[in-house]
């Protein structure tokens, strides 16, 4: 396996760049089958795809050598490579063989294989080569098929030469044309073309006169007989006798009326011209590439546009069932919406009717809440105020001995500072109480 130089890997990798629909795997995949093999080359050129589109194709060629002979093969890279298969052609430029087609190579030398029929179903997804082995790429695989088939099933057959056939004899000279002849014709003097008229040629005029058109008088053996009826034994004359002519008669024809016979002998048109073979072979290539189009565009339509119509149908109809559906449970919404919205009316009316009720039921029935909160006097406002201070005093007074007895106290001293100054204020306060409950009259209660 050979190096590619680096002018040639960045020159592969930058013509790649704007056409192609995968540039990277194309460099990997044609920069591999020049390093393996060296006897071919790389570079752009012109491809006429089925459509008779011009493509600027990536295009690696070379020269395979069987049977000690030079196979040229072609082999052109797609724009949506690999998505679709590389085409192959092999060449028929070798002197003294002919390409004859067969299951792998037709009469244009391209190659066909189901290798290649299967690539777009085993190879068309492919985005990289991540996870490859360089001895299981598809270009490699597809060269290894290629050769075993041009090797085993060669299109090429030899041509055994012809013998160039013997040059024919020169023919023969012509003979000189002979001088023609042509009679001396009188026309009939007539009163109504007069002017058409032609004089009888005399004795000894040397000039004949002028002979009409070819329209007007058929010479020959054929038409002789036709004017028999018209000749005038009267009117032949003798030529003179220095002319080195022959005798001929002088034959005397009714004057032609040009105007007559326009209008009595029918328009004979002017013969068609021959086919031109050139112009009937581009129309039939035409016609044949027009065919070719239309069946690669219904190809193509139903390959790639169909699928895509296909989807997109069943998409709008998921879509649609989907704003069925969601329109009905919209409409069942709606109305239990409706329907909740009188319930919580009637509840609300329900409930604001209760507590109307239990509001004229609590002002008539039930007794007046700060009756019971504030004293009638504010001795006895301060009565209970020093009694709620006796009671908090107690409890803190037990929170603190649990406290101690837990442990929690580490400073015995404090605890008793504590305790000491808790009994003055209990005491204290305990004094306020008696002097109240004797000044109310109320009797005293021990705590």
């Amino acid at each position: 396996m050979g190096k590619l130089p680096d002018t040639v890997l960045q020159w592969l990798f930058r013509v790649l760049q704007p056409e192609y629909l995968n540039p990277v795997l194309a460099y990997q995949d044609a920069s591999l089958i020049l390093m393996v093999y060296s006897f071919l080359k790389v570079r752009t050129s012109i491809h006429v795809n089925v459509q008779g589109k011009d493509e600027l194709l990536l295009k690696i060629y070379g020269g395979y050598e069987h049977n000690n002979e030079q196979i040229p093969i072609e082999i052109w890279l797609p724009f949506d490579y690999p998505r679709s298969p590389p085409l192959i052609y092999v060449q028929n430029a070798i002197e003294g063989y002919k390409l004859t087609p067969n299951n792998y190579f037709d009469s244009n030398g391209r190659f066909y294989h189901p290798f290649l029929s299967t690539w777009i179903q085993s190879y068309g997804n492919d985005a990289s080569n991540d996870n490859v082995q360089p001895k299981d790429n598809r270009m490699l695989k597809l060269m290894e098929v290629f050769i075993h088939a041009l090797k085993h099933y060669s299109p090429f057959n030899k041509v055994d030469p012809t013998p160039s056939p013997p040059p024919a004899p020169a023919l023969p000279a012509l003979p000189p044309k002979p001088t023609i002849r042509h009679p001396v014709v009188i026309m009939d003097q007539s009163p109504v073309t007069s002017e058409f008229a032609l004089g009888s040629v005399s004795g000894g005029s040397k000039d004949p006169s002028p002979s009409p058109s070819a329209s007007q008088v058929y010479f020959g053996n054929v038409a002789q007989s036709s004017m028999t009826t018209g000749i005038s034994n009267s009117n032949i004359n003798t030529p003179v006798s220095s002319s080195p002519l022959r005798k001929f008669p002088v034959v005397r024809i009714p004057a032609f009326d040009e105007q007559q016979s326009q209008k009595s002998s029918p328009a004979n048109p002017a013969p068609l011209l021959p086919p031109n073979p050139n112009r009937i072979q581009v129309l039939n290539n035409l016609k044949i590439s027009l065919e070719q189009a239309k069946i690669a565009t219904i190809q193509d339509f139903n390959n790639e546009v169909m699928p895509q119509l296909t989807q997109l149908q069943n998409r709008l109809l998921q879509l649609n069932e989907s704003y069925v559906n969601d329109s009905n449970y919209l409409s069942f919404l709606e109305s239990k919406l409706k329907e909740n919205e009188e319930l919580l009316k009637y509840k609300t009316a329900e409930l604001q009717g209760t507590l109307t009720e239990l509001d004229s039921i609590a002002r008539d029935k039930l007794p007046f809440i700060d009756s019971y909160l504030i004293a009638e006097t504010p001795v006895y406002n301060q009565l209970y105020n020093l009694v709620c201070q006796y009671e908090a005093l107690n409890d803190l007074n037990l929170k603190l001995e649990h406290l101690n007895d837990v442990g929690k106290l580490e400073d015995i001293d404090l605890y008793l500072k504590w305790v000491r100054q808790l009994a003055r204020e209990q005491c204290s306060v305990k004094l306020h109480i008696d002097k109240l409950v004797d000044c109310c009259g109320l009797a005293k209660v021990d705590f």
